[in-house]
């Protein structure tokens, strides 16, 4: 989804989205996979725009966007 004046994210995502699935079908002859994260976390940043998305469950339940439940993914699959 693009937004105003992001064009130059916009494309770097998309870059970013195929250069992964370049890799993936080059490296795939060696076993060797390739993954791109768009993890999303509550940051000071994500907060003040996605408010409503990102706050934290009143339940207790699964905080899927506190960073850290997100940090551990990342490392693992950066291992």
């Amino acid at each position: 989804q693009g937004s105003i004046g992001q064009a130059n994210y916009s494309a770097a995502k998309g870059g970013i989205a195929s250069l992964t699935l370049v890799q993936a079908a080059e490296l795939r002859r060696y076993n060797i996979t390739a993954n791109a994260l768009a993890p999303s976390a509550r940051t000071g940043m994500t907060e003040g725009v996605f408010a409503e998305m990102m706050k934290k469950p009143e339940d207790g339940s699964f905080d899927h966007y506190d960073p850290a439940n997100v940090a551990p993914l990342v490392v693992w699959l950066g291992s």
